[in-house]
């Protein structure tokens, strides 16, 4: 009778590639479940510099839980906010107290309603290969051309935010009620920069100048 042990030796490779097939999609998963878990990815984040998809706090759209502020320079009574969104970019401001003041759409930033005008305070990641000037002139302005309708600077500085760098950005662009003029201003952080954009029509503009210093003048890294 034949002997049938050659017959086996393909069905023992057969079994063993597909023992390898399972084996290596299981430590897929395991990897995969690991990152979604305890890495990076975890609650939908991906690994980058600064992480901007952390867990927003409360307690930054809230005034601040302490005596009324001095009034400003232009003489108005200001609120203050404390943002934590982010780690490592944790910031002051003090607005106004008329203004509203709501969480903006991205973590770490605010949106700023107020009579005669808008504005926005937001964090904005610099590469490394980058210094702030460069970027606001090089990146920024180019996108705010293309995105405004009838950009036109102004005037551009560098300026000093609490004792951090600062490029300031004055210009006026085209809006469906009319014109607007703008103020932008970049400040230096140690991780991120911060974004303060205040806007008013052209004929409000002149009534809310002294405010939007205010604004600036306020603002402080807490790092």
């Amino acid at each position: 009778m034949p002997d049938p042990s050659h017959l086996r030796v393909p069905w023992v490779i057969r079994m063993n590639k597909k023992v390898m097939v399972v084996v290596c999609l299981t430590l897929v998963a395991l990897v995969v479940l690991g990152l979604y878990s305890f890495g990076p990815w975890r609650q939908g984040q991906r690994p980058g510099k600064s992480n901007l998809a952390a867990t927003r706090y409360p307690v930054s759209v809230k005034p601040t839980p302490e005596p009324a502020a001095p009034a400003s320079a232009g003489g108005l009574e200001l609120a203050g906010y404390h943002n934590r969104d982010v780690k490592e970019n944790y910031y002051s401001v003090r607005v106004p107290q008329g203004w509203q003041v709501q969480a903006g759409k991205v973590l770490g930033s605010y949106s700023l309603s107020f009579a005669g005008g808008s504005g926005t305070i937001e964090l904005m990641d610099v590469p490394d290969n980058s210094t702030l000037a460069l970027y606001a002139l090089s990146q920024e302005e180019p996108r705010l051309k293309k995105t405004l309708a009838e950009y036109q600077r102004l005037d551009y500085r560098k300026i000093e935010v609490d004792g951090n760098e600062a490029h300031q950005l004055v210009f006026d662009s085209q809006s469906d009620a009319g014109g607007v003029r703008t103020v932008r201003t970049y400040i230096a952080g140690q991780d991120c920069a911060a974004v303060v954009t205040l806007a008013a029509p052209l004929d409000a503009y002149a009534g809310v100048q002294a405010a939007f210093s205010d604004v600036l003048a306020a603002f402080h890294w807490e790092n």
